[in-house]
């Protein structure tokens, strides 16, 4: 039985306007900017710093003074993260938004970021190789095996464990998407 999520004639016609369809062009383009901002955005705390003001929000100075990063790093990552989306600057003040507290809280979120920054990341770049090939050629960035499954053991901890807490999401969490 087949379980379908889309109507099937989803993917049948154009649903853009110009406008949205190059603002996706754009948007796809500074990817790696938006992952990468975002990933540093939490994993140095600031995400965490901004949440923690609740609704009153903190000024770039106490941001900077609470995360103990450079002011001018953290107004860069604050400033991506006002055109990614992740936070709103009212009255001198940064605020979390929703997408932002996801990124911050969301397991999956957490789960599929780590998997792509630390497991694919690096090997995306030969993905063009890899289609040639038709081989996994973005693997050598770890080393010379023929599938990840022969690497496992020998992978770099930060990438193992992402692979791990990848794999158990989706194996371990099957049931609760199909089942509820």
């Amino acid at each position: 039985m087949a379980v379908h999520f889309l109507p099937m004639d989803f993917f049948q016609k154009e649903t853009k306007t110009a406008l949205q369809a190059k603002k996706d062009a754009q948007w796809i383009a500074f990817a790696p900017f938006v992952f990468q901002t975002s990933k540093v955005l939490r994993d140095s705390g600031i995400l965490a710093i901004v949440r923690e003001s609740r609704n009153e929000g903190y000024t770039l100075e106490q941001i900077v003074e609470k995360s103990k990063l450079s002011h001018y790093g953290v107004r860069v990552l604050l400033e991506g993260g006002l055109g990614i989306g992740l936070v709103l600057l009212n009255e001198g003040k940064f605020t979390l938004t929703k997408t932002g507290f996801f990124i911050l809280n969301d397991t999956l979120t957490k789960v599929n970021m780590d998997f792509t920054h630390d497991v694919c990341y690096k090997g995306l770049f030969d993905l063009d190789k890899a289609i040639e090939t038709g081989k996994p050629e973005g693997l050598k960035v770890f080393g010379s095996w023929e599938t990840i499954y022969e690497a496992l053991s020998k992978l770099p901890e930060p990438v193992q464990k992402s692979w791990f807490s990848f794999d158990h999401y989706y194996s371990d969490d099957l049931s609760r998407l199909y089942c509820h």
